[in-house]
């Protein structure tokens, strides 16, 4: 019985290390994309350079 208990808590540890760190992840891409693009002055930058050079 004492062995089952202690699998279930193993299983249960393990199950909220792996959600947090996906949610952690998650974040962690997203604000690195985020300041990567100086949120969303890449774009303007490439929006002038289209129109200033013609461009479709």
């Amino acid at each position: 019985m004492k062995r089952a208990d202690e699998k279930v808590k193993l299983v249960k540890y393990i199950a909220k290390r792996g959600i947090s760190t996906f949610i952690i992840v998650v974040i962690a891409v997203y604000i690195t994309i985020y300041i990567a693009n100086m949120g969303g002055y890449v774009d303007e930058i490439v929006k002038s350079e289209t129109y200033k050079y013609g461009g479709a």
